[in-house]
C-alpha cells in the first residue's frame, strides 16, 4: 500500500489530541520531530492507541497486531461511519487504527471517538509473514554491529539481527556467518542475547579481534511517525525508499511483553529479515526488518521491530 506523500497533510488531524490521552513521555518524544505534521501524527498514534484499548471496540479473537496511522478505507465506508468531517480520506487512506487477526469472522470497520474527533478502526484478517529462514541465520541478515554497554550477559562485541531466524536455538549456540559486501569476516558467531517474548531481535557475539576498524556510531531514531521518510537496506533487496504508514510505540514502556513495531509501504523478500531500517533524512537507525503484513487491500506492507526498544532492552551501543 503505497503512501502518496502529497496527501499526508490532508490526513493528519490539524488539532492536537485531548490532553487526557497524552502523557509526558509522548510529548518528550514528539518534540524530536522538526516537522509539526509528524509531531502531530505521532501524538495522534499514541492517543488513538490508548483510546482504542480503553474503549468498547469489538476486538476480534486471536488478534496479534495493533498499530495507528494511515489505514485503508473506501469512500463508502467513510460515509457509512459518518467519518467524513473529522477523519477525511484521500487516495484510499484515512488516519486511524489497524487490527490484524487470524479470525475470519470480523467487523471490517469500526468507529472510534477520540475527544471530538472520529476515526476508523480497520480490522484485517491474515498473517504476518516473517522473511527469515529459521533456524539458519546464514539465510537472514545482520542489521549492524553492537557493543554491550549495560546488558545482563557479559559479552562485549557482536552483530544485531532478528529473533525469528534463530528461534529455538539455546544461548551459546555457534552460528555460521556469510560475508557481506563490506565485511568478509568473521565467519562464525555465538548467540548471546535473544528475547523470549515479543522483541524480534537477537545478538550474535563476535570475538573482539574480529571487530572492524573504521566503524561509525549509529544513532537511534525514536519514535517513528506515520508519514516519516524511511530507507530499507536489505541483504537481498537493493536500497528502497518509502514512508512509515503506522506505528505501535510506547516511549514509557521498557519491558518485553509488548513488541513495538513500525509498518511501512516498502518491504523486502525472504532472507532480508534482520536488515536495517533507516530514517531517510538523518540516516539514524529506526527498525529491524521482520517481514510483511496484509495491507487490507489485497497487498502487503513491511513490518519492523522498533530499534529503540531493542537498544534499550539489551543495553546496546550501535555501529555501522
Amino acid at each position: 500500500m503505497q503512501l502518496n506523500r502529497e496527501i499526508i497533510d490532508q490526513l493528519v488531524p490539524t488539532a492536537l489530541p485531548p490532553e487526557s490521552l497524552i502523557r509526558s513521555p509522548d510529548l518528550a518524544a514528539a518534540v524530536r520531530f522538526e516537522s509539526p505534521t509528524l509531531a502531530r501524527s505521532y501524538l495522534w498514534t499514541r492517543a488513538i492507541t490508548r483510546a482504542a484499548f480503553e474503549s468498547n471496540l469489538q476486538i476480534p479473537p486471536r488478534f496479534n497486531h495493533f498499530s495507528a496511522g494511515f489505514v485503508p478505507i473506501t469512500d463508502e465506508e467513510i460515509s457509512l461511519l459518518d467519518l467524513a468531517i473529522s477523519s477525511p480520506s484521500a487516495g484510499g487512506l484515512s488516519f486511524g487504527g489497524y487490527i490484524l487477526t487470524r479470525s475470519t469472522s470480523l467487523e471490517r470497520i469500526q468507529n472510534l471517538s477520540v475527544g471530538d474527533q472520529r476515526f476508523p478502526i480497520t480490522t484485517v484478517s491474515g498473517e504476518i509473514e516473517l522473511h527469515g529462514c529459521p533456524p539458519h541465520p546464514v539465510n537472514g541478515a545482520a542489521a549492524c554491529w553492537v557493543k554491550n554497554h549495560g546488558g545482563v550477559n557479559p559479552w562485549q562485541t557482536g552483530i544485531l539481527s532478528c529473533r525469528h531466524i534463530v528461534a529455538g536455538l539455546p544461548l551459546g549456540t555457534s552460528i555460521s556467518l556469510t560475508p557481506s559486501s563490506s565485511h568478509s569476516s568473521p565467519k562464525s558467531a555465538t548467540l548471546v542475547e535473544i528475547d523470549e517474548s515479543t522483541i524480534d531481535a537477537s545478538v550474535l557475539e563476535v570475538d573482539q579481534t574480529d571487530w572492524p576498524t573504521g566503524l561509525s556510531s549509529l544513532s537511534v531514531s525514536a519514535p517513528g511517525a506515520p508519514g516519516q521518510i524511511i530507507e530499507l537496506d536489505g541483504r537481498f533487496t537493493s536500497k528502497k525508499s518509502g514512508s512509515v504508514l503506522r506505528v505501535y510505540h510506547d516511549p514509557g514502556y521498557v519491558g518485553n511483553l509488548l513488541g513495538q513495531r513500525l509498518i511501512t509501504d516498502c518491504y523486502g523478500i525472504p532472507g532480508d529479515s534482520g536488515s536495517l531500517l533507516l530514517d531517510g533524512t538523518t540516516k539514524a537507525g529506526m527498525g529491524i526488518y521482520m517481514g510483511t503484513i496484509p495491507d487490507g487491500k489485497g497487498g502487503r506492507d513491511g513490518i519492523f521491530q522498533d530499534l529503540s526498544q531493542v537498544a534499550s532492552y539489551f543495553g546496546l551501543t550501535l555501529y555501522r
